[in-house]
């Protein structure tokens, strides 16, 4: 398997700055408590606590198996704006990010606007992992999450 797999020039492993590594899969949920009574099924075990995040109007849990990291994502205020509402809209709950630790979030976002990527959300603390994570769109790629390395 080659260390950096390219596809239309857009690198999804590495950047100018520092190797992507995948932190985790963002599955957008309707409950995050019936998703993760499915997800138990299927070997999956919680690695956090539920995070209730206002700013976002998201509720998040953490999940693993094995080394495989999952964030269900349920909206936390039906009556308000929520990120996950347009991707439960238009199709089933599912995965819809990925979400990429780097050492520098800057210089990664800066990297992967020059790769295509367009910024829809700034870097701004994300309360479900204790970091500054940012959100880009590729029309090829779809959506990406990136998280500022500890």
């Amino acid at each position: 398997m080659p260390d950096d797999v390219d596809f239309q020039g857009v690198s999804i492993l590495t950047v100018e700055a520092s190797i992507m590594n995948v932190h985790h899969v963002g599955y957008a949920v309707s409950s995050v408590s019936k998703a993760f009574e499915e997800m138990k099924s299927l070997g999956f075990a919680a690695i956090s606590d539920v995070v209730d995040d206002e700013e976002r109007n998201v509720r998040i849990l953490l999940l693993a198996n094995g080394s495989y990291r999952v964030e269900l994502v349920a909206p936390l205020d039906p009556g308000k704006s929520s990120p996950v509402d347009g991707v439960l809209a238009k199709k089933a709950p599912g995965p819809y990010h990925f979400c990429y630790e780097v050492e520098n979030l800057a210089i990664a976002i800066q990297d992967l606007k020059e790769k295509g990527f367009s910024l829809f959300q700034s870097p701004s603390p994300a309360r479900a992992l204790d970091s500054e994570v940012a959100f880009l769109f590729h029309r090829e790629l779809g959506i990406i999450e990136l998280v500022q390395a500890k």
